[in-house]
């Protein structure tokens, strides 16, 4: 097997690798910059993937990164693909106007008051021929800034009149601890 050779040091050595180690806050830094110190230390990238519990082709890309750009390429961690997005920005601004202002219900979906991906899945395709996985609808809407909420339910036989007299009594018990707290304190 042949032994990687750092191309660049870019003025790291073996001991201010070995601090950097230490300094780690994630087990992925700590892997990548401990591979480039066996590899400097003269350790074939084999003994080092097996060390580390690495694939080998992992520690020769770590040691392209730091050869390239140093420690601060190695341990960036750009995932950025570049791969457009399913829907248009014009798209986006209709389906959130959409999702923010109507119910499915209003739109047709048969009786459901609130929006869930199987629903919004099937609306991109219905409203824009747009095909997108569950998975990929929920990081889309995460993305775009919504947080999913529960709906909450209304009791059609609920007494009015017992809702307000037990509001009344919780206020009252509430304002007769606040007393009690301050005549201890």
């Amino acid at each position: 097997m042949k032994t990687w050779q750092i191309t660049e040091t870019h003025g790291w050595t073996i001991d201010t690798l070995r601090q950097q180690e230490k300094q780690s806050k994630h087990t992925w830094q700590y892997k990548q910059v401990a591979s480039i110190r066996m590899v400097m230390e003269g350790y074939k990238g084999i003994e080092v993937a097996a060390c580390l519990g690495l694939n080998r082709k992992s520690v020769s890309e770590y040691v392209r990164l730091f050869s390239e750009g140093g420690l601060d390429q190695l341990l960036s961690r750009n995932f950025n693909s570049h791969k457009p997005t399913y829907l248009s920005l014009e798209e986006q601004d209709e389906w959130i106007a959409i999702v923010s202002e109507q119910t499915p219900c209003e739109l047709g979906f048969a009786q459901e008051s609130y929006w869930n991906t199987k629903l919004i899945q099937t609306f991109l395709m219905n409203r824009f021929h747009v095909g997108m996985s569950r998975e990929g609808i929920r990081l889309m809407v995460h993305r775009l800034g919504f947080r999913y909420t529960r709906p909450t339910y209304v009791l059609i036989k609920a007494n009015e009149q017992k809702q307000q007299n037990f509001q009344s009594e919780l206020n009252m018990i509430k304002k007769r601890d606040d007393r009690l707290l301050c005549s201890v304190i």
